[in-house]
């Protein structure tokens, strides 16, 4: 923080929460450098090995406390230990430098009432930090759980027969909603499905999937919209074409522009801010996926949709992440189905190419597909030309051009001849390498290159490692993302 100012929990801006979390950053690495054999503080580690995570709890706690769904008393709690935080970082640091002075000097009794005021300060930092978690995870489960997400005929109903297809079994169409529903208020107006067949199956897998349809509606209905992902309203038992759907709000302001792949190949590039605030929005929304404790498994541009902001004043452009159908839990047992389509392969990690894939789906494989469609971005070229949704999709020039620098032959509309698994990696790499020094600058390229090689060489610096392999997906997506922020120019 820039100095002594105690700022509210309702009020901290996301920028005022980084600094909060660089200066607790700081402060524990004074503290592990200081030179007294006395000193036995708290634990301050969250600040260094999970720095994304807890700035991602902050984040949630800032909006609770603007949030007119929850308890005044759980914002005032949360907005106590905010302070409290605050309050024992400014002392704690006050107090960390006079325990440095009189190390230097190596006259360790001279320091005792500031190392003990220090041990006290940090002990107290350690329990507030953990008491806010836990109070931000108590009120994210308490809103999971009660959550009412099937979608009844009398509350939801498709309204005229004007379909707009926007992905595979994603489309947007005008529907009723009789009520408020979650975050969604009563309207006639858009709403975008995404199905999920059933017909034919047994009535035992039938269930499954609709168990699977409950999860992820249960999760989905606490996404941030502002993160990239479309307020879920519920989902519904079509039995006339035996699917079920999942109803997403499409608010009033947001003009629906079509898929990013297509969107990207029929417009002018933007300029080189507006496509590193576009790679912002797809990172915040893969963050948001993995706060969730789920894996996406199928983030391509085919399946992010480009909306306008007719409210704002730039008319801004905002992208969602659609077609959940593969989701799933982050820590569940996978079917180890692979990915055997060519232009779904080009997103996928080379593990996963085979129909029978060589390795479990992970958060890794979530960030090797972002990496992928930040190449897209930051180039404004997507990487399979597909106008439309009846159009077949083909090999882009660019893709085709850079394989055979590295002596590969790939065709347009690749049958058998298509490249392996490592080497449409490599193409992408040597790709990211050559293209985005001249498009975005070496900073974005080297991120972009971390991304597609995070399976290979793991996730990068000491900062954002941890045994937990959900928690380390987190952390590395916050990294990214934050590393976004910081160069949106």
């Amino acid at each position: 923080m820039a100095g002594p100012e105690i700022v509210g929990l309702a009020l901290a801006v996301p920028s005022f929460l980084e600094t909060l979390v660089h200066t607790g950053q700081d402060l524990s690495v004074r503290i592990s450098a200081a030179r007294n054999p006395r000193l036995m503080t708290g634990d301050l580690s969250a600040f260094t090995t999970r720095s994304a995570q807890l700035l991602a709890q902050w984040t949630v706690g800032n909006q609770l406390c603007n949030s007119s769904r929850i308890d005044a008393a759980i914002q005032s709690a949360l907005d106590r230990d905010f302070i409290d935080i605050q309050t024992r970082i400014l002392e704690a640091t006050q107090y960390v430098a006079q325990v440095e002075k009189y190390g230097r000097l190596r006259r360790f009794w001279v320091a005792d009432r500031p190392r003990k005021a220090l041990e006290e300060s940090t002990r107290g930092l350690e329990r507030v930090v953990r008491q806010f978690e836990d109070t931000v995870k108590a009120v994210e489960a308490s809103e999971r759980l009660p959550a009412n997400v099937f979608l009844s005929a009398d509350v939801f109903q498709w309204v005229g027969n004007d379909i707009s297809e926007v992905a595979d079994r994603v489309c947007i169409r005008k529907g009723c909603l009789t009520r408020g529903y979650h975050k969604a208020k009563p309207k006639i107006g858009l709403f975008l499905r995404e199905s999920r067949p059933y017909g034919g199956f047994s009535p035992a897998r039938v269930q499954d999937i609709e168990d699977d349809i409950k999860f992820l509606a249960k999760n989905l209905t606490t996404a941030v919209e502002a993160m990239g992902i479309l307020d879920l309203v519920g989902y519904r038992n079509n039995l006339d074409t035996e699917d079920f759907e999942l109803i997403f709000d499409v608010k009033s302001d947001l003009e629906p522009r079509g898929v990013l792949r297509a969107f990207m190949a029929s417009t002018e590039s933007l300029s080189l801010s507006g496509r590193v605030e576009m790679c912002i929005q797809l990172a915040d929304a893969v963050f948001q996926v993995h706060k969730l404790h789920l894996v996406h498994k199928n983030i391509n541009s085919g399946n992010t949709i480009v909306m306008s902001n007719s409210e704002a004043a730039d008319s801004a452009l905002r992208i969602f992440l659609v077609n959940w159908q593969l989701v799933r839990k982050a820590t569940n047992a996978t079917t180890m189905q692979g990915e055997t389509q060519w232009w779904r392969q080009i997103y996928q990690h080379p593990t996963r190419h085979l129909e029978l894939a060589e390795v479990e789906y992970s958060m890794g494989h979530d960030i090797y597909s972002l990496g992928v469609c930040m190449i897209e971005l930051l180039l404004w070229k997507p990487l399979v030309i597909q106008p439309s949704i009846d159009d077949p999709p083909v090999v882009s020039p660019m893709f085709i051009s850079e394989a055979a620098k590295l002596g590969f032959e790939v065709d347009a509309t690749p049958q058998d001849n298509w490249l392996a698994p490592r080497d449409i990696q490599k193409v992408l790499v040597a790709l990211a390498k050559s293209a985005i020094p001249f498009a975005a600058g070496d900073i974005l390229t080297e991120l972009v290159v971390s991304c597609l090689t995070v399976l290979e060489n793991g996730f990068g610096e000491a900062l954002v490692i941890n045994d937990d392999p959900v928690e380390t997906g987190l952390n590395f997506v916050g990294a990214v993302k934050d590393r976004l922020a910081q160069l949106c120019i």
